[in-house]
């Protein structure tokens, strides 16, 4: 058996940081050490120093496994994922709400 990476699953959003007047600023450090607490490693910074990412567990939101999630991406019923260089996914977060809405019907 060879070894494959652990991949990890998540929504990705990016932040533009901007002042009251909508002007871009570098605050990320400041950010950042306001957002760790709450969120760990989910928060990140951009090679932009107005823009933070967040990332999310798509799994934990859903309430389902791994294994279940890639199930349903080898059938076809899962939100179309975007693989990273690293080996991780994730899914856009408009992607995921229109993947959700369009699951209502099925339900």
């Amino acid at each position: 058996m060879t070894d494959v990476p652990r991949l990890t699953i998540g929504i990705e959003e990016e932040f533009q940081i901007v002042d009251a007047e909508g002007h871009l600023k570098s605050h990320i450090d400041t950010l950042l050490t306001a957002a760790r607490p709450h969120l760990g490693e989910q928060v990140k910074p951009e090679t932009m120093q107005s823009v933070v990412e967040v990332g999310t567990k798509i799994c934990a939101d859903l309430g389902v496994s791994r294994r279940t999630f890639y199930e349903w991406r080898a059938k076809g019923r899962a939100p179309r994922c975007i693989a990273l260089p690293n080996g991780a996914l994730r899914v856009r977060r408009a992607e995921y709400e229109r993947w959700l809405s369009s699951r209502e019907g099925a339900a």
